[in-house]
């Protein structure tokens, strides 16, 4: 009886465990994945931390780093990583001043430092000032190496204003390689960079050793992706009018097979809007181009270029979210707020599921270049 007993109750404990994870997963129904975003708001010094870390400083650095993420997700929205304290400088150079001190000899600290301070927020000599001090804790470092060359080549323009002294610095990073093919990697790199200077492609090199340093689908990982497919759309922006025909038909782009072939005699290089074959590829975000009169459009371009140009907006729409407790119902409650949103081009449509509002956009009818 007892063992009768027993075996009846297992439905009875399957349909209580089904109703459980019923009810879990209903929380989720509806639901957007959305990366973690919050402020900074534990910014030990140096001293404190390693005293804080209780022996432990190399672990105690990398689980704060993990967990800074988010505050980087928060800079790609915000643009400024002021923080409280009588410590004037930055949030991300504050940050890594101290997971550098308790770990200086890792060096995606360096590399995540570089990408934050000079590529998110343009504090160039901050980035510049952490790639240096990488260097003199690993001196024989290539990454690091390349990463300052990046940053004196691009960033503060050696490459034009100070030539002699970047073939100063790409000589001392070439003694000090070790292995030959070490230094030949050094003529490669010096002599790319001569490749680079022409229709918005200057900065193409510092964003490429960025991405060499970082994981693809991480937010930093997109955050480069995406910088380096808005150069590449400048690129054919800027190209492709002295490559195509005038407007023929509607707002399509027309190769001039002529155009092409003296541009590239010996072939297009990969960064090029046309394929080797001579057609025309499509944007860089999968978007076929489009003509404005004169002007050549990326689509995918525009789309960037509309969400960064609402951002300021679109902070206000949060701002008034958070004092009423909820996100608005719609672009008409917006309004309603005192609030005006711009219409979304390229077929977008704003999302209110959020406080800070977002545009959804139509999936592109290609696949976007591959850049890894």
């Amino acid at each position: 009886m007892i063992a009768a007993r027993g075996i009846a109750l297992w439905p009875v404990v399957a349909i209580l465990g089904v109703a459980a994870l019923a009810w879990n997963g209903s929380r989720f129904i509806g639901t957007v994945p959305k990366p973690r975003a919050k402020e900074l708001d534990f910014l030990p010094s140096p001293a404190v931390a390693q005293a804080l870390s209780l022996g432990q400083p190399t672990a105690v650095a990398k689980l704060r780093w993990i967990d800074s993420f988010a505050y980087f997700q928060l800079q790609v929205e915000r643009q400024d990583d002021q923080v409280a304290g009588l410590d004037r400088r930055g949030g991300f150079e504050r940050l890594y001043d101290t997971l550098i001190s308790l770990d200086p000899h890792f060096v995606p600290f360096y590399q995540h430092a570089v990408t934050n301070t000079s590529g998110v927020l343009k504090q160039h000599r901050v980035g510049l000032g952490f790639v240096m001090r990488g260097l003199l804790a690993r001196p024989g470092d290539s990454d690091l190496w390349r990463l300052a060359s990046a940053e004196l080549a691009v960033n503060f323009e050696w490459a034009k204003r100070n030539p002699q002294a970047l073939q100063r610095w790409l000589h001392a990073w070439e003694q000090s390689e070790l292995t030959e093919e070490g230094k030949q990697s050094v003529r490669d790199w010096l002599r790319g960079l001569s490749f680079t200077n022409i229709e918005g492609l200057e900065s193409l090199p510092y964003w490429l050793e960025q991405m060499r340093s970082t994981k693809p689908g991480t937010p930093l990982g997109l955050f480069v992706e995406g910088t380096v497919r808005e150069l590449l759309a400048q690129h054919g922006c800027a190209i492709l009018p002295k490559l195509s025909y005038p407007a023929l038909i509607g707002d399509a782009v027309v190769l001039d097979p002529l155009a092409v072939a003296k541009r590239w005699p010996r072939g297009t290089p990969p960064w090029a809007p046309v394929a080797a074959d001579g057609s025309l590829r499509c944007d860089p975000y999968g978007w076929p181009w489009i003509r404005s009169g004169e002007r050549v459009l990326s689509p995918g371009q525009e789309q960037v270029r509309f969400r960064k140009g609402t951002q300021t907006v679109r902070l206000d729409v949060q701002a008034e979210a958070e004092k009423r407790g909820r996100p608005p119902r719609d672009l008409a409650e917006v309004r309603e707020w005192g609030i005006t949103l711009p219409e979304a081009p390229q077929g977008g449509v704003w999302d209110f599921s959020e406080r800070l509002p977002d545009v959804r956009w139509p999936d592109p009818p290609q696949e976007p270049w591959k850049l890894r």
